[in-house]
């Protein structure tokens, strides 16, 4: 799928700026365009060219179905009468259609993201995680429970993101951000003094990095496991969610914070370092409001880029998972000569 994208400032108030006494806050809209041409040429029998006509499929209006199907999906859900049909109906909706557009070994599920230490997050919606690697605890037909150190992204899905909603994803995200991805194996030796090892998201093969951190989740924003919230529209202007959005940044640590929320309607909160957009809100003390023309595939890139560039714990943090109970001797048979 190829995609190119361009943006124009749209900058909101006209010539206004943050003062640094907390005056009005400025705000960036910026308009994405996401652009896809196809032609289609036909020749004929004395050599020259006509255009023809033959059948093209619109990546664009498929994702922009697709994020509707999300929103209305989850959101009907949530009205089941019967609990337990929850997590399956979520799950059964777009799950296969989602796994079926991220790169292979990325599964999707719903669920509670846990570390080696038991603890665990809130209820996520959605969970991207590697499926050859991860081990699922499925405690009930609608509760898995996912090591930190496979997932890859989890999302929160609302109908409309209003002060209260957008006030859950901010703490639901923040349980899962709070979770420790060890780099370090809970048995045995180091990896080498002063180094720790990590992995790149679908890989075996662990390398060795400078450090002495004993988790690397939050270390960076490429060890972070990617978090993003997803609507059908913002409950208020774009103003009023730029004021939710700094009175949670008021109490939530930025490590802590999602890197987008977005919604199908193309509007899409993201944290920001001045005028400038940030893919994580670690060193981003702003935010930033957006207009994307499409926001699941926007969504779906920064998606892409975490499984390309992230990093997570070595295979051996799975170890700690699943430890041999310790076994006391009772009794030993012995054949007789």
């Amino acid at each position: 799928m190829n995609l190119k994208t361009g943006c124009r400032d749209l900058s909101w108030p006209p010539g206004g700026g943050a003062s640094a006494g907390g005056g009005k806050r400025s705000v960036l809209l910026v308009s994405c365009a996401v652009q896809q041409g196809a032609s289609s040429i036909k020749l004929q029998r004395d050599g020259s060219t006509s255009r023809a006509t033959m059948p093209q499929f619109d990546t664009h209006a498929f994702l922009q179905n697709l994020a509707e199907e999300l929103v209305l999906a989850y959101d009907g859900a949530a009205q089941a009468t019967t609990p337990g049909l929850i997590g399956s109906a979520r799950e059964d909706a777009v799950r296969k259609k989602l796994e079926s557009i991220l790169p292979g070994g990325v599964a999707v599920g719903t669920g509670c993201v846990f570390d080696r230490e038991g603890n665990a997050s809130g209820q996520m919606d959605v969970v991207l995680y590697e499926s050859q690697f991860c081990p699922v605890f499925k405690v009930a037909e609608d509760v898995s429970y996912y090591p930190c150190e496979s997932v890859i992204a989890v999302g929160s899905i609302k109908s409309t993101i209003g002060k209260k909603e957008l006030g859950e994803i901010y703490r639901n995200v923040a349980s899962v951000r709070r979770l420790k991805k060890f780099a370090k194996p809970a048995h045995g030796e180091e990896p080498a003094p002063g180094k720790i090892g990590v992995r790149t998201y679908l890989e075996k093969s662990t390398r060795l990095v400078r450090g002495d951190r004993e988790t690397i989740q939050n270390s960076s924003s490429d060890a972070q496991i990617y978090a993003f919230g997803f609507g059908r529209s913002f409950g208020a202007k774009p103003e009023r969610m730029m004021d939710h959005t700094m009175d949670l940044y008021a109490k939530i640590p930025a490590a802590l914070r999602p890197n987008v929320v977005l919604t199908v309607d193309k509007q899409m909160l993201a944290p920001a370092a001045g005028r400038q957009m940030s893919y994580s809100a670690l060193d981003s003390p702003g935010v930033t409001f957006l207009k994307p023309d499409n926001s699941l595939e926007y969504l779906l890139v920064s998606l892409f880029r975490i499984v390309q560039n992230g990093v997570t714990a070595p295979g051996y943090a799975f170890e700690s998972y699943v430890v041999p109970p310790p076994m006391t001797r009772t009794h030993t048979v012995m054949p007789s000569d």
